[in-house]
């Protein structure tokens, strides 16, 4: 919830915090029903507001898997990062990790990080092309042309550049945080690492080091992604929701 990510960034108890969360009890007691996209967002909502139990239901963020989908294109990238550039995502760790590995890497996005993270990259000597933000339409050419997808946040709550991401077939590497456990399965659909400099390094390594285990996440990851994620099944539950609460 919002309330919650103002908590990691300001505390529980500071003044923005506070009324965020009276905000949402006054919002959601309201409601008939609550739709939220994971079940530790359900949790969470039924333990910090009164009068919400039996109200909420999850429906993930759904994925445009036709647009989200493999192709052909010659992979040139070897690390590739979609989001915000904030403390949340946790670059600086990352750009730590990749030190000294000789990759191709691409980081796209904007944020309040970026000229700290560009003078880090370049002490570091690391090689990162910085695109800024991508239409969201253009992004699976810049899938499509990496080898690994990263996501080494602290916490999420449904990040849906990931699943597009497994969507577009990538094998992924992502934080074992809030937000991402919950979508990668180890070494099923992914490989969850700790959010250390150890960790990220190490599934790097991994992953670039065998191909094979890249083939095999990337065939997991889509087939995962079309099986929960995909239009026709997020709006079949969308539906039913609806005609719960119109009876």
């Amino acid at each position: 919830m919002h309330s919650e990510f103002i908590e990691r960034e300001r505390g529980a108890h500071s003044k923005q915090a506070i009324e965020a969360l009276n905000y949402e009890s006054k919002l959601f007691s309201a409601a008939d029903g609550i739709e939220v996209t994971t079940p530790m967002m359900q949790e969470s909502i039924e333990k910090r507001i009164s009068g919400t139990n039996g109200k909420v239901t999850v429906i993930p963020n759904y994925v445009n898997t036709e647009l989200f989908a493999p192709s052909s294109s010659v992979k040139d990238i070897d690390i590739l990062f979609i989001g915000r550039l904030n403390p949340q995502k946790n670059l600086q760790t990352l750009l730590k990790a990749l030190q000294g590995l000789k990759l191709k890497i691409a980081i796209i996005g904007k944020g309040p990080l970026e000229d700290e993270l560009k003078s880090q990259a370049q002490g570091l000597e690391l090689d990162i092309e910085w695109p800024g933000n991508i239409p969201n339409p253009d992004l699976p050419n810049w899938l499509n042309r990496s080898k690994i997808f990263v996501l080494p946040s602290h916490y999420e709550g449904h990040p849906k550049t990931l699943i597009e991401a497994m969507a577009t077939g990538l094998p992924v590497i992502g934080g074992d945080a809030p937000g991402i456990r919950e979508i990668i399965s180890h070494l099923k659909t992914g490989w969850l690492c700790p959010t250390d400099t150890g960790g990220i390094r190490e599934a790097v390594e991994e992953l670039m080091a065998s191909e094979a285990l890249r083939q095999h996440l990337s065939n997991n990851a889509r087939g995962f992604a079309i099986d929960k994620y995909s239009l026709g099944t997020i709006a079949e539950q969308e539906l039913n929701l609806l005609d719960k609460l119109m009876r």
